[in-house]
């Protein structure tokens, strides 16, 4: 089933005291990016240790484990491992048992200085990679979380199930107020399914293969006028332009005066600009029109 990434549940390992505000720094962008982030802080004893690690990675999707220069104290176990180390084995076998929990690995920092057993404890990760594990060297962080998001955008959506329709329904995350009142109105009278494009995450396969699907493709916009055009110019461009056998609609909601001449003129592409009562009944008179015409 696809998730949102605010679905997503993200386990953020513990990491070593040197890297401390890197970890503050890799939580805020991926909470502002959009992801559900936990960790754990406190820890009696080594029964709690092992208990909360369990927990957490097995009502997790993913886990990100961030490499600094020092390995940590040891937790008592035999044998002995620091607790960073813990919790990636701990991830490993979840992830060995079941191939849909991903496990990331973000060692940003040169590996000048790096302590003797963190250098082993790396070196083991890096010749362990296998399936959705990923080891990653980028400076940037948020470089590091537009990775994961890509990585799970794709698998998202490769487990879509594409569903045939009468009108696929594009709309801006940002948009999502005034285009659930069109929805609404619309899917009383046709059969409609939505996608809602959240920021920065790649929907090209999907949208090209879910027109295929349709009868009528629809881009709506009302504050993202900026988003919509380029987005209809790709879409029409990837769904072989004049010869698609779907018609394009782009239909933006005339509230606001700087959407009066965002239009994108091209073959089997229609352009309106209208008040948002008149957008639904629009758009299913234009439907009624490309089904007379087949």
């Amino acid at each position: 089933m696809n998730k949102s990434f605010r679905d997503i549940r993200v386990f953020l390992a513990k990491t070593s005291a040197d890297i401390t505000n890197l970890e503050k720094m890799l939580t805020k962008v991926l909470l502002r990016a959009g992801f559900n982030v936990f960790t754990l802080q406190n820890f009696d004893n080594q029964d709690t240790i092992v208990q909360k690690t369990e927990i957490a990675i097995q009502n997790s999707d993913c886990s990100i484990h961030l490499m600094g220069k020092n390995y940590g104290e040891n937790i008592v176990f035999a044998p002995p491992m620091s607790l960073p180390e813990f919790q990636f084995e701990t991830a490993r076998i979840r992830n060995q048992h079941e191939t849909d929990f991903k496990i990331f690995v973000w060692q940003p920092e040169s590996e000048i200085d790096i302590e003797q057993r963190q250098k082993k404890f790396i070196h083991r990760i890096r010749n362990s990679i296998h399936h959705n594990m990923i080891f990653s060297n980028q400076e940037s962080v948020v470089a590091f979380v537009e990775d994961i998001r890509a990585m799970i955008s794709n698998e998202n959506l490769s487990n879509i199930e594409l569903k045939p329709s009468d009108i696929f329904f594009m709309y801006n995350e940002l948009d999502n107020d005034s285009a659930s009142e069109t929805l609404e109105l619309l899917s009383d009278i046709v059969k409609v399914e939505k996608l809602k494009v959240e920021q920065n995450t790649n929907y090209e396969e999907l949208v090209v293969q879910q027109i295929g699907c349709s009868k009528l493709a629809v881009i709506y916009f009302e504050q993202m006028a900026d988003w919509a055009l380029p987005f209809v110019q790709q879409v029409w461009k990837k769904i072989g332009g004049a010869s698609s056998k779907t018609p394009l609609v782009l239909i933006g909601n005339a509230n606001l005066n700087g959407n009066r001449n965002k239009i994108f003129d091209a073959p089997n592409v229609t352009s309106l600009i209208l008040a948002p009562e008149l957008i639904p009944l629009e758009i299913k008179v234009l439907f009624d029109k490309n089904l007379e015409n087949q």
